[in-house]
């Protein structure tokens, strides 16, 4: 799985800023923060390579599911539908919809 690697590798990264800067004598939830921070803008300068591996899997694995509900997957516009015929029915009563058995 792409997305762990990244995410682990980013994680890597993070701690051994944090852990840089403890070793340099700065402690504090605040320089947590800007370790976060380092790891961070340095992971998208450096993880090019897996980040991109990650963002292609996650983009086939949402055309995956998109095609495995189809082109009405929703169901919203079955719900559509079935409210319009609803709408049409009370306002022409002696209408016949395709949907009427005889």
């Amino acid at each position: 799985m792409p997305l762990l690697v990244y995410t682990v590798l980013r994680l890597a990264l993070i701690a051994a800023a944090w852990v840089v800067l403890w070793l340099v004598g700065l402690t504090g939830p605040i320089w947590f923060v800007v370790a976060v921070l380092i790891g961070l803008m340095v992971s998208y300068a450096a993880f090019r390579g897996p980040r991109d591996v990650a963002a292609g899997w996650l983009a086939d694995r949402a055309g995956r599911r998109r095609a495995a509900k189809g082109p009405r997957g929703s169901g919203i516009e079955d719900d559509a539908d079935a409210e319009d015929r609803a709408i049409d029915a009370a306002a022409n009563p002696d209408a016949r919809t395709p949907d009427d058995t005889p």
